[in-house]
């Protein structure tokens, strides 16, 4: 079963969620972006989730320096690379899972990209290309092309996935993992459970039609009682 990574995490209420429903990673953006969190803010959140959900802090051409220090003050399992950083900053970042993030043009400079990092980087992410932003656009790419690519390292994929098109993304690329942003939001920088939780229950029913087992229950939380 593919990996679940549920970023733009804002508030502890939807990092709570997502635990709850059963992500293995959580993403926190330090980069400008409509969800971007302060280090302070996203240490509170992540003093409160389970060590067994993993921290990752999402950075863009930021300094290395800056990267290592909220590495070391958050405790980061994960920093994901989304801009682009060179091969040489790369090797200065320590402490944390290296995740090099790649917007897909096409097939061949795909290829270029991921054999320029591949010594590097622990896992790759693929996301959508896109001029006016690094992430979170909504929108989907071909992702048929990622089944034939071959990689010695782990690949998750992004870019307009929702509760709607989650299988499909995973039927057609074969990722290690997904990672959902836009596609679990009621608003940029807040996640609707709802939608969480049809995520979550498309992914387990999935897993049990592979695995013969039957569906997992998705967590709901109990009805407010009425004064």
């Amino acid at each position: 079963m593919p990996r679940v990574k549920i970023c733009g995490i804002t508030s502890l209420k939807d990092a709570k969620l997502a635990e709850k429903l059963g992500a293995d990673i959580e993403g926190f953006i330090f980069a400008q972006s409509p969800r971007r969190i302060t280090p302070e803010k996203a240490g509170q959140i992540i003093k409160k989730l389970s060590p067994g959900v993993l921290k990752a802090g999402i950075f863009v051409n930021e300094k290395a320096s800056e990267v290592n220090n909220v590495i070391r003050k958050l405790h980061l399992n994960i920093v994901q690379l989304s801009g682009d950083e060179p091969v040489s900053y790369i090797k200065q970042i320590k402490g944390a899972m290296i995740v090099k993030v790649i917007r897909v043009k096409s097939l061949a400079d795909l290829k270029r990209q991921t054999k320029k990092y591949e010594k590097y980087a622990d896992a790759f992410l693929f996301d959508t290309f896109s001029k006016e932003a690094r992430g979170g656009t909504g929108k989907v790419f071909d992702w048929k092309m990622l089944k034939g690519l071959k990689l010695s390292k782990p690949f998750f994929v992004a870019g307009g996935i929702t509760p709607e098109n989650v299988l499909k993304a995973i039927k057609e690329s074969g990722p290690y993992g997904v990672d959902v942003c836009s596609g679990v939001e009621r608003e940029k920088g807040r996640k609707s459970e709802g939608k969480m939780r049809k995520l979550f229950k498309e992914i387990y029913r999935h897993k049990a039609k592979a695995s013969g087992l039957k569906p997992r229950k998705v967590f709901k939380p109990k009805a407010k009682r009425q004064k």
